[in-house]
């Protein structure tokens, strides 16, 4: 994964949204690294967006304590993404799709893979 601004200058995130893994055991091994995201950015918003099939299991305690959830669909995601007015959003779904429906949003900070067409 790349931590690399798009913009220079530009400083720690005030409003961060995660973007989960779709599949349950993948959204599970991601808690390590979303936990680490909560600790080295304390005072920005976070918001867990995942898919509803994995959305609740990031209202359990699981170290990320989000302030919020949002389950997303490809029939909402850009909107739903969108409406939060964030300004970074790290993308765990290793898929062209999710980068794209990032910058659709109008997310300037994406942070991800940088493979398939993501660079």
């Amino acid at each position: 994964m790349t931590g690399e601004s798009t913009q220079p200058g530009v400083g720690a995130p005030r409003r961060l949204v995660v973007r989960a893994p779709n599949w349950l055991g993948d959204a599970v091994m991601a808690l390590p690294a979303m936990s680490a995201l909560r600790r080295a950015y304390p005072e920005a918003a976070l918001t867990v967006a995942a898919v509803p099939a994995v959305a609740p299991m990031f209202l359990e305690p699981t170290g990320v304590r989000p302030d919020a959830v949002v389950a997303v669909d490809k029939g909402n995601e850009r909107e739903a993404l969108a409406a939060g007015h964030v300004d970074t959003i790290v993308l765990f779904p290793n898929s062209f799709r999710s980068a794209w429906v990032a910058k659709q949003a109008g997310i300037v900070e994406r942070w991800g893979y940088r493979a398939g067409g993501r660079g």
